[in-house]
């Protein structure tokens, strides 16, 4: 893995490793994406507190810190289970090892080799 990878990583498998996720993780992720498309984020408390209720936030004490708080730091511990756990879902460059965009990618981003057929 490259030094300057890690966030293009996590951000690949929270976006294409879902079914690698406990629904906790997936309602977490959901909750960070719907406050963060919402309200871009500059929500007021009561918009935060809509979304709180909405979510079910107020039965679980995690999804109610990402709604408050900065959502970065549980979203990087997610990705970096799911890194660990299932290092073989997460497609790279066969040339360069780089993470590549989607899991149907067939150029690298970094080097730029293809392997179009």
């Amino acid at each position: 893995m490259h030094i300057d990878d890690s966030e293009d990583r996590e951000n690949y498998v929270l976006k294409h490793c879902r079914d690698f996720m406990t629904s906790r993780e997936r309602k977490i992720i959901n909750a960070s994406g719907k406050l963060r498309l919402q309200y871009q984020g500059n929500a007021n408390e009561k918009s935060r507190l809509i979304m709180w209720s909405l979510t079910g936030a107020n039965k679980d004490k995690l999804i109610e810190q990402v709604l408050i708080g900065d959502p970065k730091p549980i979203l990087t511990k997610i990705a970096k289970r799911i890194i660990i756990d299932h290092q073989y879902a997460i497609k790279t460059c066969p040339d360069c090892g780089y993470v590549l965009r989607t899991p149907k990618a067939m150029q690298c981003r970094k080097c730029f080799k293809s392997w179009h057929d």
